[in-house]
């Protein structure tokens, strides 16, 4: 009755010396460690099978004598099968009439771990949308109430002008500084209603990879160094309802701050990379919000991504991009805002933005948006690339 306990438990159980090396196994331990059967693993060390997180493994050792307590079982989790299988061990010493003995007992957690970890990454994602939910809410109201002062201010400027038009050019160039910083205020503030997905839409079939060439074309000349532009086309057409001039500055916005990013590229070139492809061939995992407000047929969305080979970011940057006057740049070099502008279009033109970066090789915006259309075949045509003085 014990040999049929053993044999056709469903967790793993295994009979080891002292040293580690096993005497007996049960049918379990050998489809965790994907053997065919259990006498596979006789004589085998149980160090050569695992591998634990921990830098080094301590095995029970038995008292010095027979009067002494035996030790507390140790618990382990453990990889299996080159990190296939993740198993919850415990490891404990028994004592017999011929010597002493380890018992490791197994429980197979993989798929446990998981659904945790999906869970705790669905959480994180919902705290993050709510968090920029709420900013974007404060956002939205600040901007209008500024919209109004800064309507104000010109106003006043118009009039003073009217009724009393000044001589001294002392006093015109005061009034036209006045005027110019109030409608840069105003830019900032239609990014503030752009994060808050409040500002005024236009919405128009955008012919994706025409819109990408025209992006790139708008690219300002830079006065350092040299940046080499790269965009693959799709082999289809990708049609998108969407705002022009928002998707367009989104997409500037990007490569802007990828052009930043590389600035200090000392020894690799510079290279800006847009590709243009069908969502379910993106190559990142497609991780879709988990408040996002409609079911996602990957066949009907496209996928934009936009690489750098700057300076990346590490994680608690990256949790911290989307949020509005965040930044990492220089006093007076950002306002913050660039990529706040990114979330909040993104997010109103019905789609979802990822990121993937590291330390020394770069960043990838990932923008994910439903097509009007289902995409239609054409003709696949060469990557694009532009080369020279930044554009």
């Amino acid at each position: 009755r014990y040999q049929q306990l053993l044999r056709n438990a469903s967790e793993m159980i295994l009979m080891l010396d002292t040293s580690g090396n096993i005497l007996d196994a049960n049918r379990a331990a050998a489809a965790m460690m994907n053997f065919k059967n259990p006498s596979m693993l006789i004589g085998r060390n149980i160090r050569d099978l695992w591998e634990v997180p921990e830098e080094k493994v301590v095995l029970p050792e038995p008292p010095a004598s027979s009067e002494q307590p035996l030790p507390p079982p140790l618990r382990y989790e453990a990889f299996f099968a080159g990190k296939e299988r993740r198993v919850s061990c415990s490891l404990s010493l028994i004592q017999m009439r011929s010597g002493y003995f380890l018992v490791l007992i197994g429980r197979d957690i993989t798929e446990e771990s998981r659904l945790a970890e999906d869970k705790q990454r669905l959480s994180e994602q919902l705290e993050h949308s709510q968090r920029l939910e709420s900013l974007g809410k404060l956002a939205g109201g600040v901007a209008h109430d500024f919209n109004n002062h800064l309507h104000a201010i010109l106003g006043h400027i118009d009039v003073i002008e009217y009724m009393h038009p000044p001589e001294d050019p002392e006093v015109v160039r005061h009034l036209k500084k006045i005027a110019e910083i109030a409608e840069a205020s105003g830019k900032l503030t239609s990014q503030l209603l752009g994060f808050a997905r409040k500002g005024k839409y236009q919405i128009v079939n955008l012919n994706m990879t025409d819109l990408i060439e025209q992006s790139i074309g708008m690219l300002t000349p830079q006065s350092h160094g040299e940046l080499s532009v790269e965009f693959h086309k799709p082999p289809c057409t990708f049609l998108v309802e969407g705002d022009q001039v928002q998707v367009q500055q989104m997409l500037l916005n990007l490569m802007l701050n990828g052009i930043d990013a590389m600035a200090e590229n000392r020894t690799r070139p510079r290279t800006l990379t847009l590709s243009l492809m069908p969502a379910s061939e993106a190559p990142v995992k497609v991780e879709v919000p988990g408040d996002f407000p409609r079911p996602v047929a990957l066949e009907r969305y496209c996928c934009v991504s936009v690489a750098d080979n700057g300076h990346g970011m590490d994680k608690a940057t990256l949790s911290k991009i989307f949020e509005p006057f965040f930044t990492t740049k220089p006093v007076g070099k950002g306002t913050g805002m660039g990529l706040a502008m990114v979330y909040g279009t993104i997010t109103s033109h019905h789609g979802w933005v990822q990121v993937t970066s590291r330390r020394g090789k770069g960043t990838v915006f990932y923008l994910f948006m439903p097509c009007s259309v289902k995409p239609g075949k054409g003709k696949t045509p060469a990557p694009e690339q532009h080369t020279g003085k930044e554009k």
